[in-house]
């Protein structure tokens, strides 16, 4: 199967960014962010990323357009995805793995300055996050820094909860254009000629996939600490969705 032309690479990651903001209209204000976080203290050296639950690329390219010099390694596990990732980035490393299972973090190679993660891991069990941050952990170098911007609920504020729902769903229905929901964005990619087959192959590796796992930011601060980081915060949050951040 020869491979996906960067041109279409392109297409499919605005698209799959425009799909993914139908759920939450302020991704680029998240993404702006937690990018800001990654690169407002230089090394002095190249910063080192990992990427980790990579996806298409959305983060890589917007850390790579503030710090073109960063060396990024990516990990995910789905092959569509990754055949987007790919073309758009063939210098880097990218470590096709099952966070759950061990070995990954050794094919990633030596320490980072950052780790970096979106929307992702609510797809892990309670028990494979906290194995995962204490992974982390080992992966980070002295002083270096976990974001992850994902699903973390207002946990006993139910009318603030509400609130902020209904400032959500009323900033989708503004949203401008037409744009795919997540079932009709990947029914697209299945009929595609290239893709169409790694789709084919993401579901058998996702079906044994479980409900997801969004504990409020509390759970998360504490797994971290068990994990040994220094400080842990939450760094940005808006309604359900936050920012939640981890020095070594």
């Amino acid at each position: 199967m020869s491979g996906l032309p960067r041109a279409e690479a392109e297409a499919w990651l605005e698209s799959w960014d425009r799909q993914q903001e139908r759920y939450l209209p302020d991704r680029e204000e998240r993404f702006g962010y937690l990018t800001a976080l990654v690169c407002v203290a230089p090394p002095d050296r190249a910063l080192r990323v990992l990427d980790l639950a990579c996806g298409p690329g959305s983060l890589t390219k917007r850390i790579l357009a503030v710090r073109a010099d960063a060396e990024i390694v990516a990990v995910d596990l789905d092959p569509a995805l990754l055949a987007i990732y790919r073309s758009l980035n063939p210098e880097v490393l990218v470590v096709e793995a099952d966070l759950r299972r061990s070995g990954w973090s050794e094919a990633a190679g030596g320490e980072f300055d950052a780790v970096v993660t979106a929307t992702a891991l609510h797809w892990l069990s309670g028990p494979e996050v906290r194995r995962l941050y204490a992974e982390l952990f080992r992966k980070l170098r002295s002083g270096g820094v976990f974001l992850n911007a994902d699903h973390a609920p207002l946990d006993g504020s139910p009318d603030l909860a509400r609130r902020c729902a209904d400032v959500l769903n009323g900033e989708i229905d503004a949203l401008p254009g037409e744009r795919h929901d997540w079932e009709s964005w990947w029914s697209r990619m299945h009929e595609d000629l290239v893709l169409g087959p790694l789709v084919a192959e993401r579901n058998r590796r996702f079906a044994d996939r479980g409900d997801e796992f969004a504990p409020p930011e509390d759970w998360h601060l504490s797994a971290l600490a068990d994990a040994g980081f220094a400080e842990c915060a939450v760094v940005w949050r808006r309604g359900r969705d936050a920012i939640i951040a981890a020095v070594r």
